[in-house]
C-alpha cells in the first residue's frame, strides 16, 4: 500500500507496477448537494479521455436516499448490489485500474472487493478525513474538533450526530468504518491511496492525516 500526492500529468507511461495503464475505472458516489468531490470525479474523467484514456463510470447518487432503514444500514456496510455490479463490469470488460472517489454511503467498500478480486489495481482519492472523523472536517460547530482522533473511537461524533447532524445517521456511519477497520479492507484493499499536497495545511488537518497513516498501517 502506497501514499501519493496527485498530479494533473496524465500519460500512457507503466506505473510502478510495470503495466501500462490504457483502461480506468472511475467510481463515485455523488452527493445530495454537489460539492468539490464531484467536480473532481468528473474532472477527472475528462482529463484521461482527453489523454486517450478509455474510461468507464460507476457512480451512484444520493438524491435515491429515504429516510434510513435497516437495509440502507446494510448497504452502507456492504452494498450486495455494488458489488454484484462490478464483478459482471469487471468480467466483460478489460480494466487496469479502479479510482474511488466517495464510496458512502450507496456504493461500499463491497466495491473494492469486487475488482480487487480479479486482479485490478484499486487506488483511493483521500477527499477528506471520513476514515478516522464521521463529520470529514474535524471541526464541529464551526471549530477545530479532534475528539474521535485524541480517544481513537468514533463514539464522540455518534453522541454529537456530526454526520448529516443525526445520530443515527453517524451510528450507521460509524459501524461501517468500524466493521471495515475490523476487517483490514482499509490497508488491504486498496493499493494506494492519494492525498492533496495540503492535506497537513492545519494542525487538526495534520493529526487527521497521521491518524489515517497510522490506522491503515497498524491494521495491514
Amino acid at each position: 500500500m502506497l501514499f501519493a500526492a496527485p498530479s494533473e500529468h496524465v500519460s500512457n507511461e507503466q506505473p510502478a507496477s510495470g503495466k501500462t495503464v490504457r483502461s480506468v475505472l472511475s467510481v463515485h458516489n455523488y452527493y445530495q448537494q454537489a460539492g468539490g468531490e464531484d467536480r473532481v470525479f468528473e474532472g477527472e474523467i475528462a482529463l484521461l479521455e482527453r489523454h486517450g484514456h478509455r474510461v468507464l463510470r460507476h457512480a451512484d447518487h444520493n438524491e435515491r436516499l429515504g429516510n434510513g432503514s435497516l437495509g440502507a444500514v446494510r448497504d452502507a456496510v456492504w452494498s450486495a448490489s455494488t458489488y454484484q455490479h462490478l464483478k459482471a463490469l469487471t468480467r466483460s470488460n478489460t480494466i487496469d485500474v479502479a479510482h474511488f472517489h466517495n464510496t458512502f454511503p450507496l456504493i461500499s467498500p463491497s466495491a473494492y472487493y469486487a475488482v480487487q478480486r480479479v486482479g485490478i489495481s484499486v487506488v483511493q482519492t483521500l477527499h477528506n478525513f471520513r476514515l478516522v472523523c464521521p463529520g470529514a472536517t474535524l471541526s464541529r460547530n464551526g471549530f477545530p474538533c479532534q475528539s474521535c482522533l485524541d480517544r481513537q473511537t468514533l463514539l464522540p461524533g455518534i453522541a454529537h450526530g456530526c454526520y448529516r447532524n443525526s445520530r443515527p445517521a453517524t451510528a450507521a456511519l460509524s459501524t461501517m468504518l468500524a466493521v471495515h477497520r475490523a476487517a483490514g479492507t482499509y490497508p488491504k484493499r486498496v493499493d494506494v491511496y492519494v492525498a492533496s499536497a495540503n492535506s497537513g495545511g492545519t494542525n487538526s488537518s495534520k493529526a487527521g492525516f497521521l491518524r489515517i497513516v497510522s490506522l491503515l498501517s497498524l491494521t495491514s
